[in-house]
């Protein structure tokens, strides 16, 4: 409620709220197998607010087997060059049927350790997902590249512990 267009998207990425820590909605919008989504708005009108729906439950595709992605997670922001628009305050990477109950995040800004805070783990709703928040702050333009450099230890994968680090390099696209 309250929104709708192009900007509803970037609200469900964006996943803001108390109730929405563990980020459902970019979870199910990332889903590697849904092929078929779809969105509807109503405009604001008087005595209306505006109002975006969104379907993801494409029952055609969604439980079928894993299609290839260019990595074997899912990130948002994901590795790789990334506009500080879309650069929002909780983090995540889901991993297919991750164990991630033991897992630990850390960061660095630039190369300069960055202090974090975990949410609780939350699963069912896409792939299994663990979500972070960083201390820091995503809402203005870069004067220069950001690189944030992130690990993730601990992830058990059929059994196994297993270690992920990649680079999120946020920049303006504007400059």
């Amino acid at each position: 409620m309250g929104v709708y267009g192009p900007s509803a998207i970037s609200g469900y990425v964006y996943d803001p709220g108390d109730g929405n820590y563990f980020v459902g909605h970019r979870r199910w919008i990332l889903y590697p197998q849904s092929k078929n989504l779809g969105t509807g708005d109503i405009p604001p009108s008087p005595g209306y607010a505006p109002a975006n729906a969104l379907w993801v439950f494409d029952t055609a595709n969604m439980w079928g087997p894993r299609p290839d992605t260019r990595e074997a997670y899912i990130a948002w922001p994901p590795p790789g060059y990334v506009p500080y628009q879309v650069v929002y305050p909780r983090w995540s990477f889901a991993y297919d049927d991750a164990d991630f109950s033991g897992a630990t995040v850390t960061m660095s800004k630039n190369g300069s350790p960055l202090s974090l805070t975990v949410n609780t783990v939350v699963d069912g709703f896409g792939e299994n997902t663990l979500v972070w928040e960083p201390n820091d702050t995503f809402s203005s333009a870069p004067s220069v590249d950001v690189a944030y450099q992130v690990t993730i230890n601990n992830v058990v994968i059929d059994g196994s512990p297993q270690s992920f680090t990649y680079v999120v390099t946020m920049i303006d696209p504007g400059s």
